[in-house]
């Protein structure tokens, strides 16, 4: 299962490296804005973003303002930044096919995913009472063993144990107490191990009711693992794409990171 995977991902990235390197050229001679991502926490503790110490060192993207959602446009400075983007292409709000479903949509929505990018270098290869003392190779171990070892479930929810599947090694769901189906939860937990088949480098949630079956995908850029990326909300019936997805998207934000360089692999 996992040469299949890498397999997929190792072909993705090259292809699809390619065609947003390309992307990237084009946004670099448009709009495209630079943007300081400072950690959260750490020696940045007590400080705005107007008053941090000189040793805090932020990772810069150059982001076009047409990719960016909500609070995270045309700033210069942030804790952490929102793309609004579309699956398989990767194209922005602003696209013609994208127009209607960029706003007032529920489901699938042309693929629409939005993509959260923090700085987690602290936790990552740094043992420290903030992280138990567990050395983190990346984002994506960090949350499957948060996720693992302190599961969050409502009071007479029911925990169930799952094998492989959809392209992840292992998980669990939660089934919480419905009055009727209207009502009904479920909650997914799903984990995917590293090459090293140690640590995990992908952790997935996904929620399950009535209204919408959607998921989170958690894990670390592979040029630079203290870039935290999260797919915020991608609809569940791309669970079989899941590999692609994370290969595109890290394809994706490494084509903007300035510093610390992020070469393609």
């Amino acid at each position: 299962m996992w040469s299949a995977w890498s397999e997929l991902v190792s072909i993705t990235v090259g292809l699809f490296g390619l065609l947003i390197a390309a992307s990237a050229n084009l946004s670099r001679a448009g709009q495209a804005d630079y943007v300081e991502i400072f950690q959260v926490g750490g020696t940045n503790t007590g400080h705005s973003l107007e008053s941090l110490p000189p040793d805090a060192k932020p990772i810069v993207l150059e982001i076009p303002d047409e990719f960016r959602y909500g609070s995270s446009r045309r700033v210069s400075r942030a804790w952490g930044l929102n793309i609004l983007t579309f699956y398989p292409g990767f194209t922005s709000p602003t696209a013609p096919e994208n127009a209607k479903f960029t706003h007032s949509c529920v489901g699938d929505c042309n693929g629409r995913m939005l993509i959260s990018i923090e700085n987690k270098r602290q936790p990552i290869h740094n043992p420290s009472g903030t992280t138990n003392h567990i050395d983190y190779p990346n984002m994506g171990d960090a949350i499957a063993h948060s996720q693992i070892e302190n599961p969050i479930f409502g009071r007479g929810a029911e925990k169930i144990p799952l094998g492989p599947q959809d392209g992840f090694d292992s998980g669990f769901e939660t089934h919480a107490p419905s009055r009727d189906a209207n009502s009904e939860q479920i909650h997914k937990y799903l984990f995917h191990l590293s090459p090293d088949r140690v640590h995990y480098d992908l952790a997935a949630e996904c929620q399950l009711n009535k209204f919408a079956k959607t998921c989170r995908l958690h894990f670390s850029l592979k040029c630079n693992p203290a870039i935290y990326v999260q797919v915020v909300a991608i609809d569940m019936r791309h669970i079989d794409q899941f590999a692609d997805v994370v290969a595109k998207t890290d394809a994706f934000v490494s084509s903007m990171v300035r510093r610390p360089e992020c070469e393609q692999g």
